[in-house]
């Protein structure tokens, strides 16, 4: 999420671009389920604007939510 999405201008703990802060652990567990949305091209904006994740990271973070971290 650092590297990817809690960059300067765009969902770090100033920008919060659409609302979103992906900084912090809470904050990510907070914005995660439209974030997966948009990190899976599934019916909003892909994210990030330079290119879809790679494949394996998507899983990651899928996983991460599927186990009950964000609920």
């Amino acid at each position: 999420m650092d590297d990817n999405c809690a960059t300067s201008g765009c969902h770090d703990a100033s920008t919060k671009q659409s609302g979103y802060d992906f900084s912090s652990y809470a904050a990510t567990k907070a914005g995660i389920t439209k974030g997966l949305c948009c990190i899976k091209e599934d019916g909003c904006v892909l994210m990030p604007p330079s290119g879809k994740l790679a494949d394996s990271l998507i899983t990651v973070i899928s996983d991460w939510s599927a186990g009950g971290q964000c609920e």
